[in-house]
């Protein structure tokens, strides 16, 4: 047995993990790079987990103005480490910096089940994935949704497929992401529909291309959109069954008829350059990550401007609402996920030293479910 293909519980408190190589001159071009990633073995190519001895990392004093707590700086994730767990092992760090005086101590093993307190000192994440093609692994996994019964379908992007687990990490079932006729399509982002269908988007060969499936994840129908280079973004509004389409490429969202008609666009009067990822709150209110301007545009659900937030994210990807309207944003230049008001004041951050966040998406039950596709992983919080 592959004990890299369990479900890991790993606690959040001070673990951090080792930057890929970065290249601050690079283009803006989302899918040329993650092409690179996976086809060229060039500079943005993931290495494996480093398999190093826990060691202590002298984090300095703590800013003035930082709301961390003595002996770490906000923001600091140099000098980072991945341990590597056997399955169900978690790792505890004590309280203060990072792991600075504070030896690694090695739990017994826990049940997938135990992720409890987000974002606090002793809070759990259960970890999954890794890179491969077989059930629970991934190769770029991008979108995520939960169903209302707790389900989670990932985008596993270049494995062509969608993989569903449970919320305790158990994998259940997978469907390649195929055309009504025919054609695999590699997906980038999904959402659920009040009917519990799930939608896709993404490209196969050069085209793109919306598809609703089945909860059994047969394909039902297609939307023919715009080819774009650029990676997109897919989220249904239950209010009014609206399919919403990000194109990074000419900077706006395509408002889509249930039938398929494009009923309209939104985003360039407003200033977007690169939309990425959208989604919607209870009230069918519309909100677009823009990942060059670092804005979340907010939009009613006929795509009525109504305001923007942020300006401090860098190259925001996923976003989502929980229940309480707060709104959840996959930071990845920051390397962490911020919960923010409705208003887009700051809540807390969550999964800091996990990696690049690429989706997010809430379950019905309160669970917050982060997707990390240069890792390979899927992370599982509980959302309070």
């Amino acid at each position: 047995m592959d004990h890299n293909k369990c479900p890991r519980a790993l606690t959040m408190d001070n673990v951090y993990d080792q930057a890929e190589p970065v290249n601050p001159n690079r283009a803006i071009h989302a899918l040329s790079v993650e092409d690179q990633q996976r086809i060229s073995g060039s500079q943005y190519e993931v290495a494996e987990p480093v398999r190093l001895p826990p060691r202590d990392l002298d984090a300095g004093p703590a800013a003035p103005e930082s709301g961390c707590p003595p002996g770490r700086q906000e923001g600091v994730y140099e000098e980072a480490v991945r341990v590597v767990l056997q399955p169900g092992e978690s790792v505890r760090l004590g309280p203060v910096g990072h792991g600075d005086n504070n030896p690694v101590q090695r739990s017994a093993p826990q049940p997938p089940d135990a992720v409890t307190g987000l974002g606090r000192p002793d809070g759990m994440v259960i970890l999954l994935g890794e890179k491969g093609s077989g059930p629970g692994e991934f190769e770029n996994p991008r979108g995520v949704a939960v169903s209302a019964n707790n389900e989670i379908f990932v985008a596993d992007r270049f494995n062509r497929r969608v993989q569903v687990h449970d919320i305790k990490g158990l994998h259940l079932r997978q469907f390649p992401t195929v055309t009504p006729g025919g054609y695999l399509v590699a997906p980038e982002d999904v959402s659920i529909d009040g009917e519990g269908n799930l939608w896709i988007v993404g490209k196969y060969g050069t085209n793109s291309v919306v598809v609703q499936y089945s909860r059994d994840g047969l394909p039902l129908k297609k939307i023919p959109v715009r080819t774009v280079s650029f990676s997109q973004g897919i989220a249904v509004n239950r209010k009014n069954g609206r399919v919403l389409v990000t194109d990074g490429q000419f900077g706006e969202v395509l408002m889509f008829r249930p039938d398929g008609s494009l009923e309209r666009t939104l985003g360039r009067q407003e200033g977007m350059e690169h939309p990425w990822y959208v989604t919607t709150n209870t009230r069918g209110d519309i909100l677009v990550s823009d990942y060059d301007t670092n804005y979340v545009y907010v939009y009613d659900q006929s795509g009525v401007f109504l305001n923007k937030f942020g300006g401090h994210f860098r190259h925001p990807e996923g976003l989502c609402t929980d229940r309480d309207g707060n709104v959840i944003v996959a930071d990845s230049g920051n390397r962490r996920v911020e919960v923010l008001t409705s208003r887009g004041d700051h809540v807390r951050y969550v999964g800091a030293g996990l990696g690049k966040p690429s989706g997010v998406a809430v379950g019905p039950t309160g669970q917050l479910v982060v997707t990390y596709g240069l890792q390979n992983m899927v992370a599982i919080f509980t959302h309070g």
